[in-house]
């Protein structure tokens, strides 16, 4: 892991709600309050393991391999969670447009 995301807390054991709020607060990709409720409420319907996969990844810039350790999965399976949620969020944002 570089030095440009071992300073992140990471995921590190945070209740759903504040992950959410943090992964919210630090994106700067979703420029209004609606988006950011979008987001929001995109990430809360995922599941656990995918949530915490995508917060790693995008916000804390983790690699699937560091996230599998994490997660205590294979990187095979956090590449199929990210692939899923991401389809799953775009799903999600056709039908909110």
């Amino acid at each position: 892991m570089d030095a440009r995301r071992a300073d992140r807390p990471v995921d590190a054991g945070l209740p759903t709600a504040e992950v959410l709020k943090a992964l919210v607060e630090h994106e700067s990709r979703f420029s209004t309050v609606e988006e950011h409720d979008a987001l929001a409420r995109w990430m809360g319907r995922l599941g656990e393991a995918e949530r915490r996969a995508v917060f790693c990844y995008f916000w804390g810039e983790l690699s699937q391999s560091d996230i599998a350790e994490r997660l205590g999965v294979s990187q095979m399976a956090v590449s199929r969670m990210l692939t899923r949620a991401l389809d799953r969020m775009r799903t999600w944002a056709v039908e909110s447009a």
